[in-house]
């Protein structure tokens, strides 16, 4: 089925071997010895120990496939890459949209819980009139969507993949919340859409540089401001 995008329907459906073979990997890990108590160097080693099991012996792919696959999921190409990102309307007809973007290392999944209170906020108590169409891509090299093959697609250059994306879909007015580096791609998106955008909303909290430890902060200036050019 052709999507108003200009794609096509998707579906997650991994090749029948490869469940078999991430039990081998993980049945197969060593996990070296711990240095220290806890966390003082590194991840503690029984909770390490513990969540191996868990993905070994209890992590059910094929079920977590069927519950993404209860998602309306679709691919469209933009800027010579396949993009894959959800499309859940609002049975509100004057419903904003909103694009939710990922961090890293995310995907898509950060936000299928909030699928429902966003576009059927009457289902959870709320209000009709605050209900959302909600679009979630996932990233460029993230998820479904295809890899990158060249540099400089960097949040400047997926602000603008994502700027088509909302034109194709017909939104001429939405809000937009980012995790991480989908923060980074959010800020670019109001400056180079701001016609579109009616609101931006940040999850990612940043430090500012200052005294710690006797250091003079020159150390941790030189790393925000490395942080602010990859953001």
């Amino acid at each position: 089925m052709v999507h108003q995008s200009g794609g096509s329907d998707f579906r997650l459906l991994a090749a029948s071997d490869v469940p078999t073979v991430h039990e081998a990997r993980l049945a197969n890990a060593r996990i070296s010895e711990p240095l220290g108590d806890g966390w003082t160097y590194g991840t503690d080693a029984p909770y390490l120990k513990a969540l191996v099991a868990y993905w070994r012996d209890r992590f059910d792919w094929r079920a977590q496939e069927r519950r993404l696959n209860r998602l309306p999921q679709f691919k469209t190409n933009i800027d010579g890459l396949d993009i894959h990102f959800l499309h859940v309307r609002s049975k509100n007809p004057g419903a904003l949209a909103l694009l939710l973007l990922n961090g890293w290392p995310s995907t898509i999944d950060e936000y299928s819980k909030v699928i429902g209170p966003l576009t059927d906020p009457v289902s959870f108590g709320g209000r009709a009139e605050d209900s959302f169409d909600v679009v979630i891509p996932s990233m460029p090299g993230f998820g479904f969507s295809d890899k990158p093959r060249e540099r400089g697609f960097g949040t400047e250059r997926i602000a603008a993949v994502w700027t088509q994306l909302m034109a194709r879909l017909g939104y001429t007015k939405y809000g937009t919340q980012g995790t991480d580096i989908g923060s980074g791609v959010g800020a670019q998106l109001a400056v180079v859409d701001a016609a579109h955008m009616a609101g931006l909303h940040h999850r990612l909290r940043r430090r500012r540089p200052g005294r710690r430890h006797g250091d003079d902060g020159v150390q941790l200036r030189a790393e925000h401001e490395a942080a602010d050019d990859w953001l």
